[in-house]
């Protein structure tokens, strides 16, 4: 947990710097969780760059979390706070674009109310988008830590080298949608800072789908850069309560619509094979639910879906199944899962948004995933 420490009323400049250091938004947005919100909060007030602009966006919480919230902030005595509470539920994602929409900063990052910022991540991502002023956006790794706080190595380790982070150099990438959208190796919401008008924040689909990955579309789309700023200077709580623990059918749903959407735009033509093949296995990830709990008619039309969008072994393994007797396909899926769970080391399996770690897995073992076919 990041020190506690007292602050002061900030004067918007940042120690050591002039009166024309960038102001950065940090969204913290919350609902119903003020036992993390504490521990986020005090790591974004404890920056080593202070000129800071920070909206907390409460999504309708109930009273009494709400009224702890309110007296948490009250704690801090900062003036850079700014708390919002939303008339009604609109969503976690609808919450963080509207917030974002909302700031007021140069440069804008999300932080979410149960994750932490190392100390010199806003100073690190701001030195990056200042030297690169064409960048649209700055990136970092992040560590993995339990419900309590405590660092998973290992897991980070793998987490890292999962989503080929080892593999990427520090400094400027252009372009980077391949890095961005095909390969997922920017954390677009636990580790990035966006240049605010650099996104187009009106193009964000209504309802807000997969809002991370949408922002690194609209930053990529252009062809403009991106600066990865190779340190781990975030921390990602993982824990049951995650949202990438839960709604994986919805996710997978979202994805396949923004991959779908990515695919159509002309000017992503040298990735399209690549985009369509993305939405192409989440309709198959979908289509293996739907058999799951016997919806056949759905399943096929999602596992026709998959083979128009990209002729592949899992897309045609599923238009297959899909027109199996019942029994059969059923006993396939399950000599299948408990080959993969034979395994000495189990693949990488590719579930979530932005992020996949082991302890999500292992909570999602007996539910849909995005290497079921």
């Amino acid at each position: 947990m990041p020190a506690r420490v007292k602050t002061h009323k900030s004067n918007g400049v940042p120690a050591g710097a002039s009166g024309e250091a960038p102001l950065v938004s940090v969204v913290i947005t919350t609902y119903n969780r003020p036992e993390y919100l504490e521990q986020a909060l005090a790591s974004a007030i404890n920056q080593t760059y202070s000129h800071l602009d920070i909206l907390i966006s409460d999504n309708h919480s109930k009273p009494n979390h709400y009224a702890a919230i309110k007296s948490i902030v009250s704690s801090f005595d900062d003036d850079r706070i700014r708390l919002v509470q939303r008339p009604e539920n609109v969503g976690l994602q609808h919450n963080n674009v509207w917030a974002l929409r909302d700031a007021r900063g140069v440069y804008v990052a999300n932080l979410h109310d149960d994750d932490v910022w190392e100390p010199t991540f806003v100073e690190r991502m701001v030195e990056a988008l200042n030297e690169t002023p064409e960048a649209t956006m700055a990136f970092c790794d992040h560590y993995l830590i339990d419900a309590g706080g405590k660092i998973l190595h290992e897991r980070t380790e793998e987490n890292s080298a999962h989503w080929n982070r080892t593999m990427l150099s520090h400094g400027v990438h252009q372009p980077f949608a391949r890095i961005g959208l095909i390969d997922r190796s920017i954390p677009g919401v636990m580790g990035a800072m966006y240049r605010h008008d650099a996104i187009d924040w009106d193009a964000i689909p209504e309802p807000a789908t997969a809002y991370d990955l949408w922002l690194i579309y609209l930053a990529c789309r252009e062809g403009a850069p991106a600066f990865y700023v190779d340190e781990r200077l975030t921390r990602y709580r993982v824990h049951d309560a995650s949202q990438t623990s839960r709604g994986l059918f919805r996710l997978h749903h979202d994805l396949a619509y923004c991959y779908e959407a990515f695919a159509r735009d002309n000017r992503l033509t040298d990735l399209a094979d690549d985009l369509r093949w993305m939405a192409s296995r989440y309709h198959c990830s979908i289509a293996a639910t739907y058999m799951r709990a016997s919806k056949a008619e759905p399943a096929r039309e999602h596992f026709d879906r998959a083979i128009d969008l990209s002729y592949n072994y899992r897309s045609l393994m599923g238009w297959f199944l899909g027109r199996m007797p019942r029994g059969l396909s059923e006993r396939i899926l399950r000599w299948r899962r408990q080959l993969l769970d034979s395994c000495p080391t189990p693949p990488p399996e590719d579930l979530t948004t932005p992020e996949i770690t082991r302890a999500a897995l292992k909570l999602q073992k007996s539910s849909t995933d995005a290497s079921s076919l």
